[in-house]
């Protein structure tokens, strides 16, 4: 009887545990990546600051200043980044760009079966609040999420 109960603890203690960890970021479909997008287009500050940090196989804490759509400043782990070798990857454009291209490689027989995408998205603007992409194969994992969004919109 006292075996059963340890047992049954044990059990209990590791359904808890999965239960507690278990991501409840909503599954990314296309139509929820066109429906942000469009709403990042509609409502979508030009001039912007964000910060962001990444984990996966990078972790990563990234800052971006972007005025009327373009790259102004960039740093990532408080590496300020020289005006020419600013990039657009962590602009919110950017940010859809590289999720569209998971959606496509999801969709292919080599990861449709073991990748998964969930995002969710910034009910005003639209921007992705936290994005991630497990996968098996040969792909790394990989995440953001976004700390701080500063419109600067007039």
């Amino acid at each position: 009887m006292r075996l059963f109960a340890v047992a049954a603890g044990v059990t209990l203690g590791l359904v808890i545990i999965v239960l507690l960890s278990r991501d409840s970021t909503p599954t990314l479909t296309r139509a929820k990546l066109d429906e942000a997008y469009q709403r990042w287009r509609d409502h979508g500050p030009t001039s912007y600051n964000m910060e962001l940090a990444t984990t996966g196989s990078r972790k990563d804490k990234i800052r971006v200043k972007v005025r009327d759509g373009a790259v102004t400043a960039m740093s990532i782990n408080d590496y300020d980044f020289p005006a020419d070798r600013l990039t657009d990857t962590w602009t919110v454009p950017g940010q859809f760009e590289y999720m569209r291209s998971d959606l496509k490689a999801a969709a292919s027989p080599e990861y449709s079966a073991v990748m998964r995408l969930s995002a969710e998205f910034d009910e005003e603007f639209g921007f992705p609040r936290i994005y991630r992409c497990t996968a098996g194969g040969k792909r790394a994992p990989v995440s953001w999420k976004v700390h701080r969004f500063e419109s600067l919109a007039p």
